[in-house]
């Protein structure tokens, strides 16, 4: 926890003040436009594949730290990604966020109940973030921190 919170504010601080950072942040507002302002994008791109790199290869060290992991496993972390990125809504930073720390704290609130026939081994656990899914989608259907302003948009 303490890892990832500080990989955070690294990568939050190397964004917002260093001139790489201001890059980046200006080739994913237009691609072209950063262009214009003499910003080697395949050189930006690059450094972007670096960093999220490094940051998979953290984030899958400190996974399989306490978990046997497997070739299975990937399945499995690929439908609840694709579950948080469907709840948040595409391209909504703080949606995916709050999806993301909804869907890790009722899998783990939830996760360890055993009711004799139901328990995390059995696959509850996982089952948990589509229960999530589907109670968020009934309530927000465009998902999290969507206005109808932005909805409407996405309709036309």
């Amino acid at each position: 926890l303490i890892t990832s919170i500080m990989l955070t504010l690294v990568l939050f601080v190397f964004l917002k003040k260093t001139k790489t950072g201001k890059a980046i942040r200006a080739l994913a507002a237009d691609i072209d436009i950063a262009s214009i302002l003499g910003i080697n994008t395949n050189r930006t791109i690059s450094i972007v594949f670096l960093i999220s790199s490094l940051l998979a290869v953290v984030g899958a060290f400190l996974f399989s730290y306490n978990t046997n992991l497997s070739p299975s496993h990937a399945t499995v972390l690929t439908i609840i990604a694709f579950t948080i990125v469907i709840m948040g809504g595409v391209n909504n930073r703080p949606g995916t966020f709050t999806a993301a720390v909804i869907i890790g704290m009722t899998e783990e609130i939830l996760g360890g109940i055993n009711l004799g026939w139901v328990n995390s081994q059995t696959g509850f656990k996982t089952g948990i973030a589509f229960i999530d899914l589907i109670v968020i989608l009934y309530v927000k259907p465009n998902g999290l921190y969507t206005t109808k302003q932005n909805s409407q948009t996405r309709e036309t």
